[in-house]
């Protein structure tokens, strides 16, 4: 797939009521000739809409062009952390591994790895395949450590021998309250787990030596919501 850059990028909607329309222009991409594209919208007279491309045509999501210097910095920046805190820094979740496709995994799991030879390494693979074997922990993104393909018997060590994520730890990453992360403004945090949801889900996960993260949200100065800290 490319992302070139469309134009025009604004457009000016005439003529057009609530009912859906099809709106046609043209995109051109350096890197193939010019091709049609099509958007059906629901418009009332006079509104204005913008098309956003992203990301623009030199960005290699998909693993074209080179990215040497991508993975040059990317192996300095990691390691620099690496050897900075050493044992303090336990385990990397790397999101997401989609982005890093195809990429030396090998070498960058080696650059994770500095300061600390037992940290453990994970990548999202979002909705993918797993992207790598080079990784020890499966990313468990919106799971809770319920039984799946593959999970450890009742007091079993947690690796998974079957699925997708067969040979890594079964792990699962879900979120406390009402988003990932701060995003606007005075957004406020609203936690979701109930105190029998989280007492419920981590007695399961433990029983099979499942880890689980409960994803807080944060504002810049450190502080969490009271009320997801007293789910612990």
């Amino acid at each position: 797939m490319l992302f070139p850059d469309a134009f025009p990028k604004h457009f000016w909607v005439n003529n057009f009521n609530n009912t859906p329309q099809v709106l046609q222009w043209t995109v051109y991409s350096p890197i193939q000739a010019d091709y049609h594209v099509e958007a059906l919208i629901s418009a009332n007279i006079g509104e204005t809409f913008d098309v956003s491309v992203f990301p623009p045509a030199e960005f290699t999501q998909r693993g074209t062009g080179d990215r040497a210097v991508l993975f040059d910095d990317w192996e300095m920046i990691i390691t620099e952390i690496g050897q900075r805190y050493g044992d303090k820094l336990d385990g990397w979740f790397f999101d997401d591994g989609v982005v890093y496709y195809p990429a030396p995994f090998e070498r960058m799991g080696r650059a994770a790895r500095a300061g600390n030879p037992k940290r453990l390494i994970s990548y999202n693979p979002w909705v993918s395949a797993r992207v790598t074997d080079f990784q020890d922990v499966m990313f468990g993104e919106g799971h809770r450590g319920e039984f799946i393909i593959g999970s450890a018997d009742i007091g079993g060590t947690g690796i998974l021998t079957d699925g997708p994520s067969e040979g890594l730890l079964q792990h699962g990453m879900f979120m406390t309250e009402n988003d990932w992360g701060i995003h606007e403004e005075d957004q406020p945090i609203m936690t979701k787990v109930t105190p029998a949801d989280a007492a419920k889900w981590r007695a399961a996960a433990a029983a099979r030596n499942v880890p689980i993260s409960f994803t807080l949200m944060m504002w810049e100065d450190g502080a969490v919501s009271q009320d997801s800290l007293d789910l612990f």
